[in-house]
């Protein structure tokens, strides 16, 4: 209905009259022969290379970086399977753009693109595009984080803030000393934003309105600087870090920052993304993801050519879901205990 050219590459026409027709681009067609007319069937997610994924509720929201199929922004019911997509080229305000990152903030849905953000209000059901004239940071959005008063922007060029009801920019000063700097990750944890970067860990409390270095925060147990910091998660009253020198945790009960798995545990891998439970760690990597035991240390790898790069990863109960450069993939993990 939008014009666009798709292949036939496979049919079918059942006993009972169904034609079944589907499309390269993962679209299926059903009709009858009585009445000629061809209905979309929703198969899965139409997007191959998922940078963007947002678990909320019952629902998961991705976003990838192909922009050629016109796919934008789309949610999958994990309970029904059942999906929808925002396409550019049918939402007005909605700028064609790769989508790295996702937000949901409840009343909104924040996509982070190149050079800009798309907003999409649930309640008035409209998208809107901001820019760098709002105050959006140069490069690729891939972080985006909030809460009732302010939602986080990051890139790999830079920070913002912005004011979480009017969408503008609401600066703090310590912005300059992240530009041209990558932003790997973000977190927010009771009104303190982390801040992990490529010159390292930093913190800032508007409540104590001074951005410091998370070597500076906790104690620790290893004498090492800290940089390279590319993801983060919050489990239990402890933050974990993936960085230069490995895993490590800040336990905010017993106020201490120790290494709990240094690189070469994990022969030293390129760390995209983390999930931590009660008993294992979850590392996303170019090539699959490994599981670490935190008690005795046992690695369980899950490396194999069709799951890609693992941009993010997100924990379900006996679940984990996967946003990789081959697409969304469901992961029944507790299986193989």
């Amino acid at each position: 209905h939008l014009g666009r050219s798709v292949d036939i590459i496979s049919t079918l026409i059942g006993r009972h009259g169904d034609v079944w027709v589907g499309c390269d681009n993962g679209v299926l067609l059903h009709a009858r022969q009585s009445t000629e007319i061809f209905y979309i069937v929703s198969t899965s997610i139409p997007i191959n290379d998922v940078a963007g994924m947002k678990v909320s509720d019952d629902l998961i929201w991705v976003g990838g970086t192909e922009i050629l199929s016109g796919f934008g922004v789309s949610w999958l019911n994990m309970n029904t399977n059942e999906s929808f997509t925002f396409e550019f080229d049918s939402n007005i305000n909605m700028s064609a753009t790769p989508v790295y990152s996702i937000w949901d903030s409840k009343s909104t849905l924040w996509a982070g693109g190149d050079d800009c953000v798309l907003v999409y209000d649930k309640g008035d059901r409209f998208w809107r595009t901001l820019d760098i004239v709002n105050g959006i940071p140069e490069g690729n959005i891939s972080n985006i984080i909030g809460d009732d008063d302010y939602v986080w922007v990051s890139s790999d060029n830079g920070i913002c803030r912005l004011d979480a009801r009017s969408w503008k920019e609401d600066p703090l000063g310590f912005e300059y000393l992240f530009n041209s700097i990558k932003i790997f990750d973000l977190e927010l944890i009771e009104k303190t934003i982390w801040i992990a970067s490529r010159s390292g860990l930093f913190l800032f409390n508007s409540a104590q309105p001074q951005l410091i270095n998370a070597t500076d925060f906790l104690k620790t147990d290893f004498g090492n600087s800290i940089y390279d910091v590319t993801a983060l998660t919050y489990h239990d009253e402890n933050l974990y870090a993936s960085c230069n020198i490995g895993i490590t945790v800040m336990d905010f009960y017993e106020k201490n920052w120790k290494l709990l798995f240094p690189v070469n545990f994990y022969q030293d891998k390129e760390i995209f993304s983390m999930e931590v439970n009660n008993r294992y760690i979850f590392l996303g990597l170019n090539n699959g993801i490994i599981r670490l035991n935190k008690r005795n240390g046992f690695i369980r790898e899950y490396q194999f050519p069709f799951i890609g790069k693992v941009n993010q990863m997100k924990l379900e109960k006996n679940f984990i879901f996967l946003g990789t450069t081959t697409g969304l993939i469901k992961f029944k993990w507790t299986r193989e205990k």
